[in-house]
């Protein structure tokens, strides 16, 4: 179903500023399908409590700058509980500035580590299978690095261990180099496929899945949706479908 149904032409659409921009959710089932990856947190609050959780996050980036300030000035000092928020309102908590644009809490670039400081021992365990040069990790965060085929093949299981709630967050962006121009890719449908594999021979383990597209960072639409596709359509998920019924990006 559409938590946010997305607008009838998103290429021409295309996005305004990526970093906050949100055009769509979908959801099926425990699985959580986005344009822009800041909406990954909303997903996980509706599904973990708020401790003792483990983290797989795989993407060409970190995600993890820290944002201390305006979590202490926006959620610390309002004692807003970031897991009884809206979707609409989780998009919008910000802070307004006089002749300047609002800084928004969660961006793109910096929703696991907020998620971390807002909700300090929401994370016991996390791994991240990222590019190279993908960013500043925050100070909060406490990260094991694991290569992308080692985790979906059998090696991978034994992370598991000692921890019985499991974030999946994937940004489709990783398939794609982006040290290249254009984006080449670094992952074929094979190992998409794979990945599917590994969720659904771990889907007792993971308690919520959050995919995101990131099309700016997939070269276009076209490129991220159809490497969605492949993704989805291995999970058995209708998200490809139900996109075509209300979009275009042709």
């Amino acid at each position: 179903m559409w938590i946010q149904e997305p607008p009838s032409m998103l290429q021409e659409l295309g996005l305004i500023d990526p970093v906050i921009d949100q055009f769509f959710l979908y959801k099926e089932n425990n699985i959580y399908i986005m344009d822009n990856h800041r909406s990954a947190a909303w997903c996980w609050l509706q599904h973990i409590p708020k401790n003792n959780n483990g983290l797989i996050h795989i993407d060409a980036h970190n995600d993890a700058l820290d944002n201390d300030y305006l979590i202490d000035k926006l959620i610390s000092s309002n004692k807003i509980d970031l897991a009884i928020l809206s979707f609409e309102d989780y998009l919008n908590i910000k802070l307004e500035r006089t002749n300047d644009t609002p800084l928004h809490l969660f961006r793109w670039d910096n929703f696991i580590a907020t998620t971390a400081y807002a909700v300090p021992k929401i994370f016991s365990k996390i791994y991240f299978s990222v590019q190279e040069n993908g960013g500043t990790i925050s100070k909060h965060l406490s990260v094991e690095q694991i290569d992308f085929k080692k985790l979906i093949s059998n090696d991978g299981n034994s992370i598991f261990n000692g921890i019985e709630n499991w974030i999946l967050d994937i940004d489709i962006d990783f398939v794609f180099d982006q040290n290249s121009t254009p984006f080449g890719r670094l992952y074929n449908d094979k190992h998409l496929e794979g990945l599917a594999d590994f969720i659904n021979a771990n889907s007792d383990k993971f308690k919520v899945i959050t995919i995101a597209l990131s099309p700016t960072c997939c070269d276009g639409w076209g490129n991220s949706t159809n490497a969605a596709k492949v993704l989805t359509d291995a999970l058995g998920i209708s998200f490809y479908s139900e996109l075509q019924k209300c979009s275009s990006w042709e």
